[in-house]
């Protein structure tokens, strides 16, 4: 528990930790090479408070400055990436993959992955694994990226020739929408591109 807590605690803060750690290593080592030169410390004193206010005007700037960050990064535009993987005897073969499609909010990613995968394969529910995977979502340009991976157990049976075709295009080649962000919004289909130059 205690371990996860400063894991936790490291990943969200480590921006500010790592700067603090090799200051304080640094005022380690000076103390240590200055004892040699002044046993009694009596000049220490002089050394250390205009280091130590420094340190503290630096973690206050780097507090800052994360919060800044942070806030920044929250208030802008939100993509997902989803891609879906096909059970193949012991592992797992990416068969589709929708790239920056929009999203209003990181706690419905679940929720519109599932819609997306179910879009590409013209409107079919799939069979998913109980288990997804994460990604650490990403700063890109002016928006912010998720990611979602969702492990199939199989694709949906196919009920005309043009599912057909486009179920075994998923299989042999996979199948990829790119998400144009234009205004109003295009995707660029792989098998669209294919079956209609």
């Amino acid at each position: 528990m205690l371990r996860h807590t400063f894991s936790h605690i490291y990943k969200r803060y480590r921006r500010i930790i790592r700067p603090v750690l090799v200051g304080l290593v640094a005022l380690g080592i000076l103390f240590y090479f200055y004892r040699g030169f002044d046993p009694k410390m009596e000049q220490w004193s002089k050394i250390i408070d205009p280091v130590l206010g420094l340190l503290t005007l630096l973690v206050a700037g780097f507090v800052w400055f994360d919060e800044m960050s942070r806030e920044w990064e929250e208030k802008l535009p939100k993509r997902l990436t989803v891609i879906f993987k096909l059970q193949e005897g012991e592992g797992y073969r990416e068969v589709m993959r929708c790239e920056e499609a929009y999203l209003t909010d990181s706690g419905d990613i679940r929720q519109w992955g599932q819609q997306i995968g179910s879009q590409m394969t013209g409107g079919k529910r799939l069979d998913f694994q109980p288990f997804i995977a994460h990604d650490e979502p990403r700063v890109k340009r002016d928006f912010k990226l998720y990611y979602i991976t969702f492990f199939l157990t199989k694709l949906p049976d196919a009920q005309s020739p043009q599912e057909e075709k486009l179920f075994d295009f998923i299989k042999t080649k996979g199948l990829v929408w790119k998400m144009q962000h234009s205004n109003p919004p295009t995707k660029y289909s792989s098998y669209e591109n294919e079956h209609h130059p």
